[in-house]
């Protein structure tokens, strides 16, 4: 059982060392314009401009549509964009980097691979030494409570199980940026609440820069530095609200004014970026 305290500050060398952190991501002007088949254009995002800092912890929401998942897309080198830039590490992005990783809402395990397996797969694809991916499999493997499962099949383990795989598969080639799109949405609300902790944990633990989408604005508070609200679509950035919550982090602080009354600011940044008439 995971303790409620142990969710603190990621371990980060530059800071430690009393050195600003530099933006890891910078967007400018960011736009994504869709052709369908008809010929007809769709505006998925208008004008995105944001920048996430070494470590940090950033959450992103918006109603269904509003371009979260495609700006992940387009982080991770997968989708082009119309207009804008996008910087990574400094360097313009122009397609799939091996230092990113990702998490997505399903854990996305081959059910005919084992765990070990599963974890080793990006380390198989990019092709690191075996030896080398290994020990970082067990390792990770550990870190996340998954030592003794090893050699088990996806089937053979719970849901939040699963996702703690894909997270540690995420991380097996070591990349700097972590992206996780609804990672916890289909937990059951107990189990959701454990692997925030063990996120922070694991946060912690390896000093990641971490963009997490999440349709829940108590769990986008929670767990990170900032929330990035996005509107409806065509989307823009209707709010970046900075929790000054301190950390560690406990289940506890959900209870508190201060949670409460910063709750009540994305709460009304989404509401005001809805349609009239439309609830997140």
């Amino acid at each position: 059982m995971l303790s409620q305290d142990v969710a603190g500050a990621p371990v980060n060398g530059a800071e430690g060392a009393g050195v600003k952190p530099y933006n890891l991501v910078s967007v400018r002007g960011l736009r994504k314009v869709y052709n369908t088949r008809s010929g007809e254009k769709i505006e998925a995002i208008r004008e995105i401009s944001m920048e996430v800092k070494e470590g940090e912890f950033v959450s992103l929401v918006g109603p269904s549509g509003a371009g979260k998942t495609t700006l992940l897309n387009i982080l991770l080198g997968l989708l082009p964009y119309t207009s804008g830039e996008v910087r990574y590490k400094g360097e313009l992005l122009r397609g799939p980097r091996r230092d990113v990783g990702i998490v997505f809402q399903e854990p996305v395990l081959f059910p005919w691979r084992t765990v070990l397996q599963n974890v080793l797969l990006p380390a198989e694809v990019i092709g690191i030494d075996k030896k080398v991916a290994l020990e970082r499999a067990k390792s990770l493997l550990e870190m996340v409570g998954l030592k003794d499962f090893l050699n088990k099949y996806p089937a053979e383990m719970s849901g939040g199980m699963q996702q703690r795989a894909a997270i540690a598969r995420a991380l097996v080639h070591d990349p700097t940026l972590l992206l996780m799109d609804e990672p916890f949405g289909a937990l059951d609300a107990l189990t959701r609440e454990t692997m925030n902790l063990e996120l922070l944990r694991i946060w912690k633990q390896t000093g990641k820069t971490i963009m997490l989408v999440t349709h829940s604005i108590p769990e986008s508070i929670f767990l990170a530095d900032r929330v990035i609200v996005l509107g409806v679509r065509p989307s823009r950035i209707a709010a970046d609200v900075e929790i000054d919550l301190p950390r560690p982090r406990s289940l506890d602080m959900i209870s508190t004014d201060r949670f409460g009354e910063l709750n009540k600011v994305v709460r009304k940044s989404l509401e005001v970026s809805l349609p009239a008439g439309e609830e997140h």
